[in-house]
């Protein structure tokens, strides 16, 4: 965390002066998308165990004067965790978060577990922890595009999800989710320029945003589990019995 500080620092003494940082601004300055790497797609099916699948980490920029040369972003840290149907049965691991080269001052981050079930996540094993967390950092700010008044687009880095190599269920998914990181007093450690106006460290929830997570999926109808089978053989015997008896 100490190194997070001292790039912020350095990033924003290069940029415009310490001077320079804003005061809390009450918009959605900021949002992360995740989605696939080759198709943009942010619903993608499992077709193989083991299957790997690379997403692509952007930070879109709220642009609102339609100049996307003055929107850039120098630092940024996140964190990353796969939700489970309530099957559990489509797990994978979260692996190999690598900043794009821009923003190679960071830490790409760790594996951590987040809770019982025996996959990977990566990051902090809490929202207000930073340890291990996916911190793609600059010491200049970095430009993006966009078109017109819509966000500036900067890709931050890539990130894997490798399915844990068993057999695939039908009907079942699971969710890859970026969260965005806040201390204790709720605010984020982040640096960028919004329609020129150099903005740090604010309110996570106000200035922050996620887009939707990325939804995985095996196609087809979950199967019922063989004592569902048999629950359901049993009341079906038991309708025939009494149909008989009338």
């Amino acid at each position: 965390m100490k190194k997070m500080s001292k790039m912020l620092a350095l990033s924003a003494a290069s940029v415009m002066g310490l001077s320079a940082f804003s005061s809390a601004n009450a918009a959605v300055l900021v949002t992360i998308d995740v989605r696939q790497a080759t198709t943009n797609s942010k619903s993608i099916e499992i077709t193989a165990p083991g299957q790997a699948i690379t997403l692509n980490v952007y930070a879109e920029i709220t642009n609102n004067n339609g100049d996307h040369s003055d929107d850039s972003i120098a630092a940024i840290s996140l964190r990353f965790n796969s939700i489970e149907d309530a099957t559990a049965a489509l797990q994978g691991n979260l692996s190999s978060a690598t900043a794009a080269s821009a923003f190679n001052l960071g830490s790409n981050g760790a594996q951590t577990q987040y809770d019982a079930n025996p996959d990977f996540e990566w990051g902090g094993t809490a929202t207000n922890s930073a340890v291990n967390n996916f911190t793609p950092t600059s010491a200049v700010q970095q430009a993006g595009s966009g078109a017109g008044t819509g966000p500036t687009e900067v890709l931050l880095g890539t990130i894997t999800w490798t399915q844990n190599g068993l057999p695939l269920v039908p009907g079942t998914f699971t969710d890859v989710n970026a969260v965005i990181y806040a201390n204790l007093a709720g605010n984020g450690s982040f640096q960028l320029k919004s329609d020129g106006t150099l903005v740090s460290n604010q309110n996570a929830a106000a200035n922050e945003a996620v887009t939707g997570p990325v939804h995985l999926f095996v196609a087809g109808v979950a199967i019922p589990e063989p004592a569902s089978i048999g629950v359901l053989g049993m009341g079906a015997l038991a309708l025939v019995a009494r149909r008989r008896r009338k």
